[in-house]
């Protein structure tokens, strides 16, 4: 029960945080403080990673008494399995949200968007840093830069990603190329990782590990790199400013709006 006590103590570290739950709660709605505490005592095995879903001769649980599931996997290669899985649904989440940004650049740069572009200098910033003419016009620049971004994305497994060539450290490319890690796009990575999680597809951990490790490099090159570009040539670069945070920034005297960090063109 110690996780218990830590999220209990948690709860109560930030004065606006707890005053803002106990009227939560005093409205009849759980947070997830009482969710938690809701599904106490939580599975051993499956804390460990040592429980596995992955078919229909499941759930199996590898201990002392059965080391190993249905389909002959032991604890390491189940362990591996779910790891694997955790990081493809991770790169898949950040590469749809690179893929709607790429898609809503272009679409402003094609004038289908009444969204603007705060940031020109950082979108002509990246094209030249790509080798291209960046004083064109902004427009097209944007259709430009969008269409590698969505490039970069679909690549087959077998074309390096021209993003991790052009930025990744000389001598870390060495290693990965060595090692077997140099990752293609991440839609190619993650239909080779989600196969890999399939039964008895990979029943080498070691493999299942060094294919997270190809997912986490495909991820950092495409999504999250495009990610952070692309919002700040659609949102403005931002820079460090003074202001309210917390509880406290809320104004009872407006229409407060929430954004959602993750799709922050849905607005």
């Amino acid at each position: 029960m110690q996780t218990k006590s830590i999220v209990m103590k948690k709860r109560h570290q930030d004065a606006q945080s707890h005053e803002l739950h106990q009227a939560t709660v005093g409205h009849g709605m759980s947070t997830v403080f009482e969710r938690f505490e809701a599904q106490q005592p939580q599975c051993g095995t499956c804390r460990k990673g040592l429980s596995c879903q992955l078919c229909s001769d499941g759930p199996c649980r590898i201990s002392a008494k059965a080391p190993l599931g249905v389909c002959g996997a032991n604890g390491d290669v189940i362990v591996a399995r779910n790891l694997l899985q955790l990081a493809a649904i991770g790169t898949a989440a950040n590469t749809y949200q690179c893929r709607n940004l790429a898609n809503t650049l272009k679409a402003i740069g094609e004038g289908r968007s009444p969204l603007k572009i705060r940031d020109e200098g950082k979108l002509q910033r990246m094209c030249q840093g790509l080798g291209w003419d960046h004083t064109r016009p902004v427009s097209e620049l944007a259709v430009q830069f969008a269409d590698f971004m969505l490039s970069e994305i679909g690549k087959q497994d077998n074309e390096p990603m021209t993003l991790m060539d052009l930025f990744a450290v000389d001598k870390r490319k060495e290693v990965w190329k060595e090692k077997g890690l140099y990752a293609g796009s991440p839609s190619a990575e993650v239909l080779t990782a989600l196969t890999k999680c399939m039964t008895n597809i990979s029943n080498d951990p070691i493999d299942l590990m060094n294919t997270a490790l190809r997912l986490g490099l495909a991820n950092e090159y495409v999504g999250l790199w495009g990610i952070t570009v692309i919002q700040d040539i659609l949102l403005g670069t931002p820079e460090l400013v003074k202001g309210a945070a917390n509880i406290g920034c809320l104004d009872p005297g407006t229409v407060n709006i929430v954004s959602n960090g993750h799709q922050p063109v849905f607005a």
